[in-house]
């Protein structure tokens, strides 16, 4: 079963570094953060070291965007 992770802060420091430790055991990642340019250069990284995933804009502060992330990986990853 591949590993299925949803990191925020993903666009740049510890999250970064998160994503691209999971992306070396090939796992799935939810690439959450508001900083979208960032967001992009962490998903090129990740699929260069093995592993695959998506980005979502997320504002952390927002309650509304939380719910409508929980609804988005429950779509990707039933």
């Amino acid at each position: 079963m591949t590993q299925k992770v949803l990191i925020t802060g993903a666009a740049s420091g510890l999250g970064r570094a998160l994503a691209l430790r999971f992306a070396k055991i090939g796992a799935q990642i939810c690439i959450a953060d508001i900083n979208d340019e960032g967001s992009q250069e962490t998903l090129e990284l990740v699929k260069k070291a093995g592993g695959c995933g998506w980005i979502y804009h997320l504002d952390v502060r927002s309650e509304s965007q939380w719910n409508e992330l929980r609804s988005e990986v429950e779509q990707r990853w039933k």
